[in-house]
């Protein structure tokens, strides 16, 4: 709590549902919007007592940050989720890989995803990815053929999974040791802009991320986009040249992700890598020329000025003000500030909000 609000009083935590929009942006350098909300949140204890008791009745728990089973891949990026709803058993290693893909995926994908998942879980390998239709389903339902563990991140609440046409595999991943995980509140709906925050849990938890066939502005792109920014291995499945589904796989090839041969690539490229190297995280440097380039390929070029942003970005801002007055789409306003953090040119603060480095 000290690192997201800086400003609270170390010796009585409580204090804070006392205080005032004003005195959370004086005492916590947070925007006016976040202060409110924030405000809002602390004030609703009835909905705290709601949300613990669907906890008690279905079943499902919530674990903080510093409870032993949190993911230790997750723990260790940039501001992890303070949270997580748990469905199931987490895998106690570290040895966990993401399968992403397109949602339209075709046959080449199904025979692609068999081959891969298949020996990543004789290798002993957890398979981590969203639940979606098209690659998602397809490789947890391997994973599951194949008597391996897998985890689905929703982007939706537990109680309210997405797709509803997936709850009888959600069920199976279960019941056959795997475990479903979602950061937000038990009866989220899957809205638009939590699948972002879905893509970087499964990036997280991961030590490299494969992208089975994606199109060129494929959000399993934006999983490979997270990936890259935590210093994870980035891979993709090379496809027919004629198929748009190929696309956006081949621009990762291309701007430096390890292309796919065989499933003997994935495992002797992670087995060089220590896990022990994703557990005492470095602070945080400006990426390599390489790494922007890749993560430029993968989220195209957003319609945002980055001169106005920078210059918005002289005195803490949250997101949601840039994207207010900028006037442009959430989507394409966080794309380009994950590429001028990746430059070294501006920073996220503790609080959220993004600032210009010195």
């Amino acid at each position: 709590m000290q690192k997201l609000l800086p400003g609270i009083p170390r010796d009585n935590a409580s204090q804070l549902y006392d205080w005032s929009v004003s005195d959370l942006r004086e005492r916590c350098d947070l925007s006016e919007l976040i202060a409110h909300k924030l405000v809002q949140g602390l004030n609703d204890r009835l909905s705290l007592d709601r949300e613990l008791g669907l906890l008690d009745r279905s079943g499902i728990r919530w674990i903080s940050l510093f409870d032993p089973d949190y993911p230790e891949l997750l723990k260790n990026i940039h501001r992890p989720p303070t949270g997580l709803y748990i469905q199931g058993q987490l895998p106690q290693d570290k040895k966990s890989i993401a399968l992403v893909g397109a949602r339209r995926a075709g046959e080449y994908a199904r025979v692609a995803v068999r081959l891969l998942v298949g020996h990543l879980v004789q290798d002993g390998w957890t398979i981590v990815s969203g639940g979606a239709r098209g690659v998602d389903t397809m490789a947890h339902e391997q994973t599951i053929a194949n008597g391996g563990q897998t985890v689905v991140v929703l982007g939706s609440g537990l109680l309210r999974p997405y797709p509803t046409s997936n709850r009888k595999l959600f069920e199976r991943v279960v019941e056959s040791g795997g475990a479903i995980v979602s950061s937000f509140p038990l009866k989220v709906e899957a809205l638009p802009h939590n699948f972002p925050a879905r893509n970087r849990i499964i990036a997280g938890m991961s030590q490299g991320s494969v992208v089975v066939q994606a199109a060129q502005r494929s959000g399993a792109l934006i999983t490979a986009e997270f990936a890259l920014q935590e210093g994870r291995e980035v891979f993709a499945v090379p496809g027919p040249i004629d198929d748009p589904l190929s696309a956006g796989c081949h621009a990762i090839i291309q701007s430096g992700a390890k292309l796919v041969h065989r499933p003997q690539d994935i495992c002797q490229e992670l087995s060089a890598v220590s896990v022990c190297s994703f557990v005492e995280p470095e602070e945080a440097k400006p990426a390599s020329n390489r790494k922007v380039k890749m993560v430029q390929t993968v989220i195209g070029a957003p319609d945002v000025d980055d001169s106005t942003l920078l210059g918005l970005c002289r005195q803490p801002t949250c997101v949601d003000d840039l994207v207010e007055r900028l006037g442009k789409e959430l989507v394409d306003v966080q794309q380009e500030l994950l590429t001028l953090q990746l430059e070294g040119r501006v920073e996220q603060l503790p609080s959220g909000m993004w600032k210009v480095t010195r």
